[in-house]
């Protein structure tokens, strides 16, 4: 069936490569991948095995070369669909050679959506089942927990505030190999009502070491919230249609310390409610 058609996009590149190579492939056809991670296969893959049997070894040995293999299954591809360009950051940044290859290949920008989250339980009642005070900012970091979504530095953000602050809760929803920092953060662990979770918070932080296009920053804008989210790959993207997102670098997190200490919960509001807006509109 696939020989009818005179493009065709596969959601992995690896099927890709392998229809051209098939006795199905046709000269006249153009083959697509389109991205969906904001790294390579090859360093998903080897940190998950990694992560899995407790070992470096595997992710050292093995990343180098699953990562030549994929570099050569992209060269295949008539071009290569993304969110934006931004997002592609965190590919192959460990290997400048490899990088530069991929970053010279054929790119077409196409924006991801998803629908407004629908919440099942009212803002106060949600803060009042957390215990959150009135006079407090709920702060929320939402993800799994591990070192590409940046809980690590999750934690190291909330240490330097809260000796300062007892009006700033922090919370974090997810699952993973890594921890919440101590009794300084509130482990909500995975769960199936993240809509209402963050709805409940004043801000939600994103941390993202490497970052494709995260939806749950579209997320946290479709229930009107502020976001604080790292400079890093399709967050850019996203942060220029709003105000009600505000970027740091992980280098720097002096920055992101203040942002926190000094954003006042009306002008938390008033970055939800743009936030809110833009989603509407785009």
């Amino acid at each position: 069936k696939l020989v009818e058609y005179d493009r065709i996009v596969f959601h992995s590149v690896k099927e890709l490569a392998q229809y051209r190579r098939s006795k199905y492939f046709h000269s006249h056809q153009q083959l697509y991948t389109m991205l969906h991670t904001p790294v390579s296969f090859s360093e998903e893959h080897c940190d998950v095995v990694s992560t899995q049997h407790r070992t470096t070894w595997f992710y050292r040995f093995f990343l180098k070369r699953l990562s030549l293999q994929e570099i050569k299954q992209y060269e295949l591809a008539d071009g290569i669909m993304v969110a934006c360009k931004a997002a592609t950051s965190g590919y192959f940044y460990y290997n400048e050679n490899l990088r530069n290859r991929f970053q010279q290949l054929p790119f077409y920008e196409l924006a991801s959506g998803l629908k407004a989250l629908e919440i099942k339980t009212e803002r106060t009642k949600m803060r009042e089942n957390l215990g959150i005070k009135a006079s407090e900012k709920a702060v929320c970091f939402v993800g799994r927990y591990n070192e590409h979504k940046g809980l690590d530095i999750y934690n190291k953000l909330v240490e330097k505030i809260t000796t300062k602050h007892e009006n700033i809760r922090f919370f974090s929803a997810g699952s993973g190999h890594l921890n919440p920092a101590g009794e300084v953060i509130e482990n909500l662990g995975f769960r199936s009502d993240i809509a209402d979770i963050i709805y409940a918070m004043d801000l939600i932080v994103n941390c993202n070491r490497y970052s494709y296009f995260d939806l749950l920053l579209l997320e946290a804008m479709s229930l009107g919230k502020a976001i604080l989210a790292s400079d890093r790959g399709g967050n850019h993207c996203i942060a220029e249609r709003t105000n009600g997102i505000q970027l740091f670098s992980i280098e720097r997190l002096d920055d992101a310390v203040d942002f926190i200490q000094n954003t006042t919960s009306e002008e938390l509001h008033q970055m939800g409610t743009e936030n809110y807006e833009s989603f509407q509109e785009n």
